[in-house]
């Protein structure tokens, strides 16, 4: 069974943003919620116009995060690891997009903690291990895909389910489970 002791030292997560659906091609788009930018009145689009968006559960987890380090409650580290054939348009995202607390993604992230690549999450896993000398069981995943929570938690990290990105159901959650809510 898996312990928990204290709040945990590093958080992954890997789904920061997605795309928002479109409704229609011809209708104004407002710009949506989470995809405000660096650049005032810009969105972050992929090819086909399709505004790419930071999910609202992992911008407010974010910003909390962001709130915690600031107030010295917790030193918590915060890592992505992400499976793209993209990774410099990946890199592109976090420079532009922006968290509701105004800070953009690349400063809410250890830049030596960035694991991008088409290999195994368990990989990504073993890496942030060996960069940071942080125990996987003080380690948090957060995934839409359920073969990567496997894969993950058979390494000793407590991971959280996230089929629809980050929510903030799943961040509440996991305060709720490290005590600290």
């Amino acid at each position: 069974m898996y312990q928990i002791d204290g709040p945990p030292k590093l958080i992954s997560v890997d789904d920061f943003a997605g795309k928002q659906k479109r409704k229609s091609r011809s209708a104004p788009r407002p710009i949506p919620p989470g995809s405000c930018t660096i650049h005032e009145n810009k969105i972050v689009t992929d090819r086909r116009g399709t505004p790419i968006t930071i999910f609202d559960g992992a911008s407010h987890a974010l910003s909390e995060i962001n709130r915690m380090k600031k107030e010295d409650k917790f030193p918590i580290q915060v890592a992505i690891s992400s499976r793209t054939d993209e990774p410099s348009w990946a890199y592109q995202c976090m420079k532009w997009l922006v968290v509701s607390d105004g800070t953009p993604l690349e400063k809410c992230l250890d830049p030596n903690l960035i694991e991008i690549s088409y290999s195994d999450k368990s990989k990504h896993f073993e890496s942030l291990n060996r960069k940071t000398g942080i125990a996987f069981e003080d380690m948090v995943f957060f995934d839409n895909e359920f073969w990567n929570i496997q894969s993950v938690s058979n390494l000793g990290v407590k991971c959280f389910h996230t089929p629809n990105g980050m929510t903030h159901e799943a961040w509440n959650q996991a305060l709720r489970e490290f005590g600290m809510s």
